[in-house]
Protein backbone atom coordinates (compact mmCIF):
# COMPACT_ATOMS: atom_id res chain seq x y z
CA UNK A 1 0.00 0.00 0.00
CA UNK A 2 2.95 2.34 0.36
CA UNK A 3 4.06 1.54 -2.55
CA UNK A 4 1.04 2.35 -4.05
CA UNK A 5 0.74 5.35 -2.34
CA UNK A 6 4.24 6.49 -3.50
CA UNK A 7 3.32 5.95 -7.44
CA UNK A 8 0.49 8.03 -7.03
CA UNK A 9 1.76 10.89 -5.03
CA UNK A 10 4.05 12.49 -8.20
CA UNK A 11 0.83 12.24 -10.23
CA UNK A 12 -1.79 13.91 -8.08
CA UNK A 13 -0.88 17.16 -10.05
CA UNK A 14 -2.77 15.67 -12.82
CA UNK A 15 -5.90 15.24 -11.75
CA UNK A 16 -8.25 12.47 -10.55
CA UNK A 17 -8.76 11.21 -13.73
CA UNK A 18 -4.41 9.78 -13.63
CA UNK A 19 -5.19 8.72 -10.33
CA UNK A 20 -7.92 6.73 -11.04
CA UNK A 21 -7.10 5.19 -14.36
CA UNK A 22 -3.78 4.41 -12.07
CA UNK A 23 -5.48 2.60 -9.00
CA UNK A 24 -7.53 0.75 -11.87
CA UNK A 25 -4.58 -0.43 -13.68
CA UNK A 26 -2.37 -1.12 -9.87
CA UNK A 27 -5.39 -3.17 -8.77
CA UNK A 28 -5.86 -5.35 -12.16
CA UNK A 29 -9.35 -3.53 -13.06
CA UNK A 30 -10.74 -1.29 -15.73
CA UNK A 31 -12.48 2.23 -15.44
CA UNK A 32 -16.06 2.05 -15.92
CA UNK A 33 -17.29 2.67 -19.18
CA UNK A 34 -18.85 6.45 -20.02
CA UNK A 35 -22.76 6.65 -20.05
CA UNK A 36 -23.66 6.93 -24.49
CA UNK A 37 -26.77 8.64 -25.12
CA UNK A 38 -29.27 7.88 -27.37
CA UNK A 39 -32.37 9.13 -29.28
CA UNK A 40 -34.63 6.97 -31.42
CA UNK A 41 -34.56 7.51 -34.85
CA UNK A 42 -37.06 10.37 -35.82
CA UNK A 43 -40.67 9.24 -37.41
CA UNK A 44 -40.89 9.32 -41.09
CA UNK A 45 -43.78 11.15 -43.47
CA UNK A 46 -46.75 9.97 -42.73
CA UNK A 47 -47.63 6.53 -44.24
CA UNK A 48 -51.49 5.72 -42.65
CA UNK A 49 -54.70 6.27 -45.15
CA UNK A 50 -56.19 8.42 -42.52
CA UNK A 51 -53.24 10.89 -41.99
CA UNK A 52 -53.67 14.77 -41.96
CA UNK A 53 -55.70 16.63 -40.58
CA UNK A 54 -60.14 16.52 -41.98
CA UNK A 55 -61.07 18.87 -44.81
CA UNK A 56 -62.05 22.42 -43.91
CA UNK A 57 -65.62 22.57 -42.27
CA UNK A 58 -65.24 18.48 -41.28
CA UNK A 59 -65.81 18.14 -37.27
CA UNK A 60 -63.01 17.32 -35.95
CA UNK A 61 -63.41 14.83 -32.74
CA UNK A 62 -61.89 16.03 -29.30
CA UNK A 63 -60.06 13.85 -27.14
CA UNK A 64 -57.90 14.17 -24.09
CA UNK A 65 -54.37 12.03 -23.70
CA UNK A 66 -53.04 11.72 -20.55
CA UNK A 67 -49.68 11.56 -19.39
CA UNK A 68 -48.18 8.35 -20.62
CA UNK A 69 -47.08 5.71 -17.88
CA UNK A 70 -44.32 2.90 -18.29
CA UNK A 71 -43.53 0.09 -16.02
CA UNK A 72 -41.02 0.22 -13.33
CA UNK A 73 -38.29 -0.95 -14.87
CA UNK A 74 -38.03 1.05 -18.32
CA UNK A 75 -36.10 4.16 -17.04
CA UNK A 76 -33.36 5.92 -18.72
CA UNK A 77 -30.90 2.85 -19.24
CA UNK A 78 -31.29 0.70 -21.87
CA UNK A 79 -32.86 -2.66 -21.77
CA UNK A 80 -32.35 -5.62 -23.38
CA UNK A 81 -34.28 -9.12 -23.40
CA UNK A 82 -33.10 -13.02 -23.88
CA UNK A 83 -35.80 -14.79 -23.53
CA UNK A 84 -39.80 -14.11 -21.92
CA UNK A 85 -38.42 -14.26 -18.56
CA UNK A 86 -34.73 -12.42 -18.57
CA UNK A 87 -33.87 -9.41 -19.11
CA UNK A 88 -31.13 -6.86 -18.38
CA UNK A 89 -29.84 -3.03 -18.41
CA UNK A 90 -27.04 -1.80 -20.74
CA UNK A 91 -25.85 0.08 -17.67
CA UNK A 92 -23.33 2.75 -20.31
CA UNK A 93 -26.52 2.89 -22.80
CA UNK A 94 -28.49 4.94 -22.08
CA UNK A 95 -31.65 7.46 -23.53
CA UNK A 96 -31.31 10.83 -23.40
CA UNK A 97 -35.11 10.85 -22.25
CA UNK A 98 -37.70 8.69 -20.44
CA UNK A 99 -38.92 6.40 -23.00
CA UNK A 100 -42.57 7.30 -21.76
CA UNK A 101 -41.56 10.39 -22.79
CA UNK A 102 -40.96 9.42 -26.89
CA UNK A 103 -44.02 7.69 -26.67
CA UNK A 104 -46.08 10.33 -25.61
CA UNK A 105 -44.37 13.07 -27.76
CA UNK A 106 -45.09 10.75 -31.04
CA UNK A 107 -49.04 9.69 -29.98
CA UNK A 108 -49.86 13.59 -29.27
CA UNK A 109 -47.85 14.56 -32.42
CA UNK A 110 -49.52 12.00 -35.18
CA UNK A 111 -53.35 12.57 -32.96
CA UNK A 112 -53.39 16.18 -32.62
CA UNK A 113 -50.75 17.65 -35.61
CA UNK A 114 -50.55 15.31 -38.13
CA UNK A 115 -54.79 13.74 -38.09
CA UNK A 116 -56.10 17.40 -36.50
CA UNK A 117 -58.16 16.00 -33.57
CA UNK A 118 -58.91 18.65 -31.09
CA UNK A 119 -56.79 18.47 -28.02
CA UNK A 120 -58.86 18.83 -24.62
CA UNK A 121 -57.12 19.44 -21.33
CA UNK A 122 -60.25 18.61 -18.95
CA UNK A 123 -64.13 18.20 -19.30
CA UNK A 124 -65.90 15.13 -20.16
CA UNK A 125 -64.47 14.03 -23.30
CA UNK A 126 -63.01 11.37 -24.89
CA UNK A 127 -59.52 10.07 -22.19
CA UNK A 128 -57.13 7.89 -23.95
CA UNK A 129 -54.94 6.32 -21.46
CA UNK A 130 -51.21 5.08 -22.64
CA UNK A 131 -48.96 2.40 -20.76
CA UNK A 132 -45.81 1.90 -21.84
CA UNK A 133 -44.86 -2.10 -21.62
CA UNK A 134 -41.94 -2.68 -23.84
CA UNK A 135 -39.29 -0.57 -25.28
CA UNK A 136 -36.31 -3.01 -25.79
CA UNK A 137 -33.50 -4.87 -27.45
CA UNK A 138 -34.56 -8.77 -28.18
CA UNK A 139 -31.33 -10.80 -28.11
CA UNK A 140 -32.91 -13.93 -29.18
CA UNK A 141 -34.07 -16.11 -30.81
CA UNK A 142 -34.58 -13.55 -33.61
CA UNK A 143 -32.03 -9.84 -32.93
CA UNK A 144 -35.03 -7.27 -33.03
CA UNK A 145 -36.50 -4.14 -31.64
CA UNK A 146 -39.55 -4.72 -29.58
CA UNK A 147 -42.15 -1.71 -28.48
CA UNK A 148 -45.11 -2.63 -26.50
CA UNK A 149 -48.08 -0.30 -25.46
CA UNK A 150 -51.46 -0.79 -23.78
CA UNK A 151 -54.18 1.52 -24.71
CA UNK A 152 -57.53 2.32 -23.16
CA UNK A 153 -59.85 4.92 -24.93
CA UNK A 154 -62.81 5.80 -22.54
CA UNK A 155 -66.00 7.75 -24.14
CA UNK A 156 -67.37 10.34 -21.91
CA UNK A 157 -69.24 8.29 -19.85
CA UNK A 158 -66.28 6.01 -19.01
CA UNK A 159 -66.68 3.45 -21.12
CA UNK A 160 -64.19 1.37 -23.20
CA UNK A 161 -64.32 2.42 -26.44
CA UNK A 162 -60.87 0.45 -27.11
CA UNK A 163 -58.75 -1.64 -25.09
CA UNK A 164 -55.94 -3.16 -26.92
CA UNK A 165 -52.37 -4.06 -26.50
CA UNK A 166 -50.46 -3.19 -29.18
CA UNK A 167 -46.99 -4.62 -30.33
CA UNK A 168 -44.13 -3.31 -33.12
CA UNK A 169 -40.98 -5.28 -34.51
CA UNK A 170 -38.29 -4.27 -36.48
CA UNK A 171 -34.92 -5.95 -37.07
CA UNK A 172 -31.91 -5.06 -35.60
CA UNK A 173 -28.95 -5.01 -38.24
CA UNK A 174 -26.27 -5.78 -35.91
CA UNK A 175 -24.58 -5.06 -32.33
CA UNK A 176 -23.68 -1.29 -33.08
CA UNK A 177 -25.85 0.78 -30.39
CA UNK A 178 -26.57 2.84 -32.92
CA UNK A 179 -28.50 0.26 -34.94
CA UNK A 180 -30.50 -0.27 -31.35
CA UNK A 181 -31.68 2.65 -31.34
CA UNK A 182 -32.73 3.43 -34.72
CA UNK A 183 -34.67 0.40 -34.95
CA UNK A 184 -36.93 0.66 -31.64
CA UNK A 185 -37.58 4.28 -33.02
CA UNK A 186 -38.66 2.60 -36.05
CA UNK A 187 -40.84 0.20 -33.97
CA UNK A 188 -42.36 3.32 -32.31
CA UNK A 189 -43.01 5.14 -35.37
CA UNK A 190 -45.18 1.88 -36.58
CA UNK A 191 -46.71 1.53 -33.41
CA UNK A 192 -47.70 5.07 -32.99
CA UNK A 193 -49.25 4.75 -36.63
CA UNK A 194 -51.56 1.77 -35.51
CA UNK A 195 -52.06 2.99 -31.85
CA UNK A 196 -53.42 6.83 -34.07
CA UNK A 197 -55.64 4.61 -36.72
CA UNK A 198 -57.25 2.43 -34.12
CA UNK A 199 -57.84 5.72 -31.85
CA UNK A 200 -59.13 7.68 -34.84
CA UNK A 201 -61.94 4.79 -35.75
CA UNK A 202 -63.09 4.27 -32.82
CA UNK A 203 -63.58 8.31 -32.40
CA UNK A 204 -65.29 8.25 -35.10
CA UNK A 205 -67.30 5.23 -34.12
CA UNK A 206 -68.67 6.76 -31.39
CA UNK A 207 -69.90 9.74 -32.97
CA UNK A 208 -72.50 8.16 -35.66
Amino acid sequence: MNRLRRAIEPLSRLGAGAVVLLLCACLGGRPPEPARYFRPEPPAEPVSALDGPPPAGTPRATLRLHRVTAAAHLDSRMVWRSSDVEFGFYESRRWAEHPAHYVEQLISRELFEERGLRRATAGVVPTLEVELLAFEEVLMPAHEARVVVHVLLLDQRRLARLERTFIAEQPIADDDPVSVSRAIGRALNQLVVSVADEVQAALAGSET
